[in-house]
């Protein structure tokens, strides 16, 4: 499940009994603490701290050090809200925020909501803490509660880069949910130039967007692995069929929704505009036992390139 998926499942309006919202809640925790699979670049002020660390251990036998982060190094994908000084695997009540310069604010506006805490409008202090490789968390506490919580401090470079990023997702996310993908299997290159387009033309400096995986298709972004850089993942055939096909049921939806005898030469017209709506117009529409006075309540068959209005008497 990527990132994003995530994240939309885990809102603070959902019912907390729910059990599919409790396992994509737990997959959450899951996700946000598996070790990244990127490729890392060594930092030498990192080694430093390490070398700095194992020298005092051996001379001391005692010592803790404090690594310096980037905004390299956390994931700028989205910001944890918490409702206790604790780190974000424990359990305990989160709502997830998308990236921005200023993450204590926009908790801030979380918990004056009352989607944290006994009651709107009681806003604890909050302080902003980092871990590699994880999103920054906002948690009730002070200047001592990161270091408590074996935390690190908010990267002095985390606000430029996270309303950077923050910019980015908006663009990428929107363009994928509204006009992605365009067809059975897209390819990745293709994609890759129109997401760098769309970057440029919101004028989005200081963020790359880069391939992953070696699959024939492309596939959707993911903004969890860390750092400035949105990737697009790779699918198989397989995988990206699966996908077009949930988008064309999705742009055909309103089909199914009607209730009436509606007629079916005007049911083929309306599946054409939300098609060409949706930026796949290539696809033809089709009405099966034309002398059929009705739309049936399923409406619509799917076929490679074509979608096929059912009828009845």
């Amino acid at each position: 499940m990527r990132d994003l998926d995530l994240i939309r499942s885990y809102r603070s309006d959902v019912d907390g009994e729910d059990a599919a919202r409790a396992a994509a809640r737990t997959a959450l925790r899951d996700h946000m603490a598996a070790p990244a699979k990127r490729r890392r670049i060594a930092k030498p002020t990192r080694r430093l701290g390490w070398a700095l660390a194992i020298l005092l251990v051996a001379t001391s036998g005692a010592a803790a050090a404090s690594i310096v982060l980037t905004s390299d190094d956390v994931s700028l994908g989205s910001v944890a809200c918490l409702d206790a000084a604790r780190t974000i695997d424990s359990n305990g009540r989160s709502v997830f925020v998308e990236p921005t310069g200023d993450p204590v604010a926009a908790c801030a506006r979380v918990w004056r909501d009352g989607h944290l805490g006994d009651r709107p409008g009681a806003t604890p202090e909050l302080v902003a803490c980092a871990a590699e490789d994880m999103p920054i968390v906002v948690v009730p506490g002070d200047s001592g509660t990161c270091a408590a919580l074996r935390l690190e401090p908010l990267p002095d470079d985390y606000a430029k880069s996270a309303s950077a990023f923050g910019r980015a997702k908006g663009v990428i996310t929107r363009d994928w949910d509204l006009n992605r993908p365009r067809s059975a299997c897209e390819d990745p290159s293709t994609a890759l130039a129109h997401a760098r387009a769309l970057m440029r033309d919101a004028d989005v400096r200081g963020v790359g967007v880069e391939l992953v995986g070696d699959g024939p298709c492309a596939g959707p972004p993911s903004f969890s692995e860390g750092g400035t850089v949105v990737q697009l993942e790779s699918y198989s055939r397989e995988q990206a069929a699966e996908r077009y096909e949930v988008r064309i049921r999705d742009t055909l939806a309103p089909l199914s929704a009607e209730r009436d005898c509606v007629d079916p030469h005007r049911a083929a017209s309306e599946a054409r505009r939300l098609l060409a709506a949706a930026g796949v117009a290539d696809i033809s529409v089709r009405v099966e036992n034309p002398a059929g006075p009705c739309v049936d309540r399923n409406a619509y068959e799917l076929a490679p390139g074509a979608v096929t209005i059912q009828t009845r008497r």
